[in-house]
């Protein structure tokens, strides 16, 4: 069986959609590790999607005013996902090695 419905305590944390935007605006649509635009891929309905992916977590900095140029980089969900694979999460260059290691890359 499926769908039983839980209700658990959960701690989220605020980002901001300005750093996101401006993180955006310098690095472009691109995944920085596997190098996909998923409107390429997808065609229109995905020409703003990607994810912004905190180079040290969010959960370890705590409050503060990050730099959106050296502290975040668009990844592609797929990316993104294999990142947080490992505790402290994967760099992208370590997700580009693996890429790589797996003859899975078009993007250097």
């Amino acid at each position: 069986e499926e769908g039983k419905q839980s209700t658990e305590p959960q701690t989220k944390y605020e980002r901001s959609h300005l750093n996101r935007s401006l993180c955006l605006a310098y690095y472009g649509y691109n995944c920085l590790a596997c190098g996909i635009n998923l409107k390429d891929k997808y065609g229109d309905i995905a020409r703003d999607f990607i994810h912004v992916h905190h180079l040290k977590p969010i959960s370890e900095s705590g409050i503060n005013k990050p730099d959106p140029i050296n502290d975040f980089v668009p990844l592609c969900p797929n990316c993104h996902a294999v990142a947080h694979l490992k505790n402290p999460p994967l760099t992208v260059e370590e997700i580009k090695q693996k890429l790589n290691m797996n003859g899975n890359s078009d993007f250097k």
